[in-house]
């Protein structure tokens, strides 16, 4: 899924699509060495973090003031639920709890949403839903 949605982002972002200042994949939950693992955690990689960030800037006026504010969302995937070949579900695949702390932090924000999503579909819908992703341009 990972993958999928970053080829995709791309793309929108390459046509001028994304309605953002800035967007990042966070790599904290890829497979590495114990090496790599011990360096990127002294360099500040911390557990937790979503997989998707995004950073769109709302203009607000005040009569003659201006003021830019910056609104965050981030996206964590997260396996979804399947039917097997003998006909049961598999569990979706559930949040760490650093990650549940990592949401926590941001619950009561104004500023900040955080979406736990388990498709490609599902999180173009929530940039959609949030301004990032212009519509009409799947």
């Amino acid at each position: 899924m990972h993958k999928q949605f970053g080829s995709l982002i791309n793309k929108y972002t390459a046509l001028n699509k994304l309605n953002c200042v800035f967007w990042s994949y966070s790599a904290s939950g890829e497979k590495r060495t114990i090496t790599t693992a011990s360096l990127l955690k002294a360099k500040g990689l911390q557990s937790g973090q979503p997989d998707y960030h995004f950073i769109k800037r709302l203009k607000l006026n005040y009569g003659t003031l201006s003021r830019n504010i910056d609104h965050t969302i981030y996206v964590e995937f997260k396996k979804p639920e399947t039917i097997t070949a003998e006909g049961k579900k598999s569990a979706k695949g559930k949040q760490s709890d650093n990650q549940k702390a990592f949401e926590a932090r941001f619950k009561d924000s104004d500023n900040s949403r955080y979406y736990v999503v388990h498709s490609v579909d599902e999180a173009l819908r929530v940039l959609e839903k949030e301004g990032i992703l212009l519509t009409n341009c799947k």
